[in-house]
């Protein structure tokens, strides 16, 4: 998905975890190969200073902590912005996501504040790599930022992924907020996906 979020973006190398453990996925089993090795993060160039960091394959949540001080290490970020989602069981606040798209913010101390994002609300707990993210930054004094989209399905609908690029966009300077071009994208990368799931489940 970043890639259709940052279609200007251009490779910039990798960055191995060789600890991370590997973990098979459905078309590994179909295919019997790996299609990306768990332990490689890939590095894609933004816009002005911007250094994409992507995990393109899951990381098992023991396993994360160790992923997120890697990555740090090899980059040394000035400030971090961390896009992840959490299913709608987990959300505790008002609204819902099946009527609107909802993305938040959550913070370290070292922050600056984002008035354009919402806090996350109390009770809503994040996991995973960009918990972790928060965490090591939070006790390396770093200013880090999670945008969290709140998903009610399986893949997340085109809206809500254009409403996590505003996020993106508001948060992190020089970065435009998609366009019809990039909406365009990103609609064909959500169907793509779609379809992907589909292949996957249609026989099991």
């Amino acid at each position: 998905m970043a890639d259709a979020l940052f279609p200007s973006a251009s490779a910039a190398g990798a960055i191995s975890v060789p600890e991370l453990q590997r973990l098979p996925s459905p078309l590994d089993q179909e295919l019997g190969k790996s299609q990306h090795a768990q332990h490689v993060t890939t590095l894609l160039q933004g816009p002005g200073s911007l250094l994409i960091a992507v995990m393109r394959r899951p990381v098992p949540p023991e396993q994360a902590v160790t992923w997120a001080q890697a990555v740090t290490a090899a980059l040394s970020p000035k400030a971090v912005v961390a896009a992840t989602s959490m299913l709608a069981k987990d959300y505790r606040g008002p609204g819902s996501p099946a009527d609107e798209d909802m993305v938040f913010a959550v913070q370290t101390s070292a922050a600056r504040p984002v008035n354009s994002v919402a806090p996350l609300p109390p009770g809503s707990v994040i996991s995973g790599l960009a918990a972790s993210l928060l965490e090591h930054c939070e006790s390396a004094g770093l200013p880090a930022t999670a945008l969290v989209a709140v998903e009610h399905a399986p893949v997340p609908e085109s809206g809500l992924v254009c409403r996590m690029a505003e996020a993106v966009s508001a948060v992190v300077g020089g970065v435009e907020a998609p366009g019809d071009s990039a909406r365009r994208a990103i609609g064909n990368a959500l169907n793509g996906a779609y379809q992907s799931s589909a292949s996957n489940s249609m026989f099991s």
